[in-house]
């Protein structure tokens, strides 16, 4: 299986819940496939609320640096 690792930079309604979602929705149609979405890491400038969002998607880790998040990431999606 490969995996892609991905960072979503945002976490207001479309990081922290549609895009969310969204990736793990994906999963369904793409696992079949041999590809896997990992949600590796959300960023955003609330700690407080990234770990909410961390446990509630899954999320591997948090950061309220996205800069230094860029080049671990296969996959960004801005929201």
């Amino acid at each position: 299986m490969k995996q892609i690792k991905t960072l979503v930079i945002g976490q207001g309604f479309m990081g922290g819940i549609a895009h969310s979602r969204g990736i793990l929705e994906a999963n369904q149609q793409l696992r079949p496939k041999g590809i896997e979405l990992v949600l590796e890491c959300i960023a955003g400038r609330d700690a407080a609320k990234l770990e909410g969002t961390q446990k509630a998607y899954g999320y591997n880790r948090t950061s309220t640096n996205w800069e230094k998040e860029i080049g671990k990431a296969d996959l960004v999606v801005v929201t």
